[in-house]
């Protein structure tokens, strides 16, 4: 786990003893939270994340290019295991983000708005 207090970054995500994937993040009042996601998924409607998700990522399920609704000075795309995929700083309203190369699943978004708040989100490549 990353102890670092300011950071909920990739090297959060560990494996539990039954294969599970958990990763804390940072929540708005400072403390962190523990999360799990379930690892044999299809669909995004079989993801159990237990964190607010305030992100909306369109279109999902997607052909490879989403888009966002509002301005971020960071995204970061991961996938089930953690791995982050794809970082994009800077990101303006409605430009596409090209994610083609990347296989059919669901994946995890944290984006950070120019005001440092954290948003989550997920999203299907089918």
């Amino acid at each position: 786990m990353n102890n670092n207090f300011n950071s909920s970054r990739p090297d959060d995500f560990t494996y539990g003893p039954d294969e599970t994937i958990y990763f804390s993040a940072l929540r708005e009042t400072k403390d962190r939270q523990l999360f799990r996601l379930e690892e044999q998924l299809n669909s995004i409607d079989n993801l159990n994340i237990n964190l607010v998700e305030n992100l909306i990522v369109y279109p999902s399920p997607s052909e490879g290019l989403i888009h966002f609704f509002d301005d971020y000075a960071q995204i970061q795309i991961f996938n089930l295991e953690g791995k982050i995929l794809k970082q994009v700083s800077v990101y303006k309203s409605g430009e596409p983000i090209n994610l083609s190369h990347l296989e059919s699943n669901v994946y995890i978004v944290i984006a950070i708005s120019p005001e440092g708040k954290t948003n989550y989100g997920k999203f299907v490549i089918k």
